[in-house]
């Protein structure tokens, strides 16, 4: 039986979010270091004048200052010295850039799922990618992340060399990948599957797990249900 496990958009659309985070916050940026603190810097460079005492600045007269922020429509507030603004730019392009950095391979992630699928059949296995692994060149499974994190890691032969394919069941529909690693070990002896069950046993598992989740949900209702018709055959009795 061939079973087709299409990508899972809420994963990928995570990545998505990250990269149109990032790339506001660019926006952000640029708009601080080629508006923002450039508006700031022409204030600074007038109240603030270099020092001929030392190398630092002097600040302007407060009577003369307000006068000066009166006829331009600036704010009365002292302003950083210019230094410490032309750091801000700076500051503000390299945050810029870092944030470009982690939405690029995001936003190319998000891109590249798109349609994509991983089928198995009862020979082998095939991605949207243009993996072909046949079964019987399987050498093991390791399935160690199998049940905490859905990560299988497939060990097979190609080509004379041993190649390791990862099976990710978070990064696609997450029960047809289940019936497709199903598949693979029909063909694999115990020794070949290691750090876990087979699905067949973590099927049986699961599927007790509810059965004995029901029972115990039954039961409390029915002991609910007992102690709601004493209480009200003793509120009758009174």
């Amino acid at each position: 039986m061939s079973v087709r496990a299409n990508y899972d958009p809420k994963f990928f659309r995570r990545f998505l979010f990250i990269a149109l985070g990032c790339l506001a916050f660019t926006g952000w940026c640029f708009y601080d270091a080629l508006i923002g603190y450039p508006s700031q810097l022409e204030r600074s460079q007038v109240y603030w004048q270099p020092s001929e005492a030392s190398q630092d600045y002097e600040g302007m007269d407060r009577t003369r200052w307000r006068e000066i922020v009166a006829e331009r429509g600036w704010p009365t507030d002292q302003p950083k010295k210019p230094d410490e603004i032309k750091k801000s730019i700076a500051n503000q392009y390299l945050y810029a850039l870092i944030c470009i950095v982690i939405a690029l391979p995001c936003l190319l992630m998000w891109f590249r799922a798109r349609g994509s699928w991983v089928n198995g059949d009862a020979t082998e296995l095939t991605t949207s990618k243009g993996h072909t692994i046949p079964y019987q060149s399987i050498s093991k499974i390791d399935k160690t992340k199998w049940e905490k994190k859905g990560i299988t890691r497939i060990h097979y032969a190609q080509d004379g060399n041993t190649k390791t394919y990862v099976f990710d069941d978070f990064k696609f529909e997450r029960v047809k990948m289940g019936e497709i690693l199903a598949q693979i070990e029909n063909g694999l002896q115990d020794e070949q599957i290691e750090g876990g069950d087979r699905q067949s046993v973590i099927k049986a598992r699961i599927e007790q797990q509810k059965q004995e989740k029901a029972a115990k949900e039954a039961a409390l209702t029915a002991q609910l249900k007992a102690d709601a018709e004493t209480a009200e055959d003793a509120s009758n009795d009174a």
